[in-house]
């Protein structure tokens, strides 16, 4: 199972490993909030920038960043998660933007879930 939230929001350890998908970390979040911190996982800031200055849709979105998780040694990390899935582990996937359909933590489940 693969769960998102919102880094605001984050659910106590006991539902599931909490896997931050974000290249900077959020400030006032303490380190141990979550269980793993995947940075190679979140969206290049380039991908950032312009989704944030309405440069690319959100299809745009999507697509540049699963070709982001396509790359070698994002691939890797993308494989690891699914691994753990298979494994029986409930992934929660958090990152700290409120709009979930624009968040990178939405579209790494749909990665998870289809590949």
């Amino acid at each position: 199972m693969i769960r998102t939230v919102n880094i605001k929001e984050l659910p106590p350890k006991s539902a599931g490993f909490r896997v931050l998908v974000m290249r900077k970390w959020p400030r006032g979040i303490p380190r141990e909030a979550v269980d793993l911190w995947a940075k190679d996982l979140g969206p290049s800031p380039e991908l950032l920038k312009d989704l944030k200055k309405n440069k690319i849709s959100l299809a745009g979105f999507y697509g540049r960043y699963r070709a982001e998780t396509s790359e070698p040694g994002r691939r890797e990390a993308v494989f690891d998660l699914q691994r753990r899935v298979l494994a029986g582990v409930t992934l929660v996937l958090c990152c700290d933007t409120d709009d979930d359909k624009a968040a990178a933590r939405t579209v790494l489940k749909e990665i998870l879930e289809t590949s």
